[in-house]
């Protein structure tokens, strides 16, 4: 504990430091180590129950015995999740696989870990990583991949998330796996709603919104959106103001179009029109 303790105070105050030099501040967002134990939590905000029957792709990555992110399968040995939670893995973690809580299913110890080259030379931009278990994933009716897209969805076209996020203090999953719809915005929405913020925006960037109602909260981070089997994003960040709530901001995604063709060469993973 007091190491990841250490861990996380350094990784903030890095963030910071990122944030500063490019000329925003870093303050305005919310990080996945920071949320971990900052006490928010509906898990996904006006979610429904679900189950992992319904999203066979859903893993979480556990560090320590302890629930870490979520992530997706999209090989037989592999799962993608973001950068930001796969620096967090190594050797000694493990990827549960169908599982309804988060916590409890079948375990995979960790092979190896490939971050995006890119990941880390500006903050939330190449947020992205493969996690590559130790053997195959075994499939059945709780544990089977999503594919890769070939390009964005339309915008304002409705995608599914789903998590595991957290209800309690310090207790980062929330036993209860849940799901919400939101709204794919179109690009020049989300460049011109976080430039008042200073963000520099990216194609490698997308955002979600579903204005009073879903939004993602604390253990939610790397939560995947998928539409029709397609993975198109993973949950990176959005504004501490209204973190967790109706009032809650756009959601900043990793756009996972983007960069398919890496995904696919780290992982064998298929684009949705293979077979």
């Amino acid at each position: 504990m007091a190491t990841n303790a250490v861990y996380s105070y350094l990784t903030i105050g890095l963030l910071l430091a990122t944030g500063l030099a490019h000329g925003w501040v870093r303050e305005d967002f919310v990080s996945h180590v920071s949320s971990l134990t900052d006490g928010h939590g509906l898990g996904i905000y006006d979610g429904s129950k679900t189950t992992i029957q319904k999203h066979p792709y859903m893993v979480s990555l556990m560090v320590g015995n302890q629930f870490q992110c979520a992530g997706a399968i999209v090989s037989p040995s592999w799962a993608i999740t973001t950068g930001d939670c796969a620096q967090q893995v190594n050797t000694t973690a493990v990827v549960l696989a169908g599982s309804n809580d988060g916590v409890k299913g079948v375990s995979y110890n960790v092979k190896s870990v490939v971050l995006h080259p890119s990941y880390g030379q500006t903050y939330f931009d190449y947020d992205y990583g493969c996690v590559q278990i130790s053997g195959k994933f075994k499939w059945s009716s709780k544990t089977k991949p999503v594919k890769l897209p070939k390009k964005d969805p339309k915008g304002n076209t409705p995608v599914i998330v789903t998590g595991w996020g957290s209800q309690t203090y310090g207790d980062a999953s929330n036993g209860q796996m849940l799901q919400g719809t939101m709204q794919w915005l179109p690009k020049k929405k989300c460049a011109s709603f976080y430039a008042n913020y200073g963000l520099g925006w990216t194609s490698r960037m997308a955002c979600t919104y579903n204005k009073g109602k879903t939004t993602l909260c604390s253990g939610d981070f790397s939560d995947p959106f998928v539409q029709k089997g397609v993975v198109v994003g993973l949950f990176v960040t959005t504004l501490q103001n209204g973190f967790c709530s109706k009032d809650a901001a756009p959601l900043i995604l990793a756009d996972i179009a983007t960069v398919a063709p890496w995904i696919k060469t780290t992982t064998g993973a298929k684009y949705e029109d293979e077979i």
